[in-house]
């Protein structure tokens, strides 16, 4: 009988670690695109979800996987069709972070001088020959229109995931509150909002709390007569000059007033 006992007893704890272990909200994946906070979507997985990641490419093994054993997914890889497709017949949503693309590149090119000069390949882009003998200005202009590689393009292969109607946008800008240059109304307004699309328990000390640790300031610094923070809102406004504006103008300029960065073309 104590045998008996004993295994009805592992077989019902077994039974309750496996209920608690599956998902209690609808399955979902990040998708966050380079230099748009994706270390800080990272720490609000682990945060305000309370989950593992695993960075990379989406496949129905990966998916299987993430279900199993309660991860979440996060990927930067290009906008594919087929990866839709596969998420929607898995019953994935998505949620995208997006940044303002003029604070994205910016940081991309604060980013690319912090390598050792020489390096071709650095991270996930490739920089032009002679980078590292470029002043700032001409390392932003080489940066956007090299043919070769180029974050505009890169961006652009990327932000379609946030105009799928199956996820949900999220702006970089309304994660980080006061401390970042947003606002702190906005920020808890998004964090319940990202809880509420994939209906994930809400708990609010647990989202207040979220909200006063999720982002960090790196602080200012001076790159050659011209002041950048780390993670601001609007840092490119004290980097570009007026030719740098009108070439972004000119390959992103209805891209920010369709993600609802600007009104117009007066900036």
């Amino acid at each position: 009988m104590f045998k008996n006992t004993l295994i009805l007893c592992t077989y019902l704890c077994l039974s309750f670690s496996n209920i608690f272990s599956q998902s209690i909200h609808d399955n979902f994946i990040v998708h966050v695109i380079p230099k748009c906070g994706v270390h800080l979507s990272g720490k609000l997985i682990r945060t305000l979800f309370q989950k593992r990641i695993k960075k990379g490419p989406i496949t129905q093994e990966r998916i299987d996987e993430s279900i199993a054993r309660n991860f979440i997914i996060r990927t930067t890889k290009s906008y594919d069709p087929s990866v839709i497709k596969l998420l929607k017949r898995n019953k994935f949503k998505s949620i995208c972070v997006i940044r303002d693309p003029r604070d994205a590149f910016i940081s991309f090119v604060m980013y690319m001088r912090t390598f050792e000069p020489g390096l071709k390949v650095r991270d996930f882009a490739r920089v032009p020959d002679n980078f590292d003998q470029l002043s700032l200005d001409e390392q932003i202009t080489a940066l956007f229109t090299d043919p070769s590689w180029n974050y505009c393009k890169y961006y652009n292969k990327r932000i379609k995931w946030s105009q799928n109607q199956n996820s949900l946008l999220v702006k970089y800008e309304h994660l980080v509150g006061s401390q970042g240059g947003g606002d702190d109304g906005t920020q808890l307004n998004t964090l319940y909002k990202m809880l509420e699309y994939v209906n994930f328990p809400i708990d609010n000390e647990h989202v207040q709390t979220t909200a006063d640790n999720l982002y960090n300031c790196w602080g200012s610094k001076d790159v050659e007569g011209k002041t950048f923070t780390h993670g601001q809102v609007s840092s490119w406004k004290n980097i570009l000059n007026k030719s740098q504006k009108k070439m972004i103008k000119k390959s992103w300029g209805d891209l920010l007033i369709q993600l609802g960065y600007e009104e117009d073309y007066s900036w």
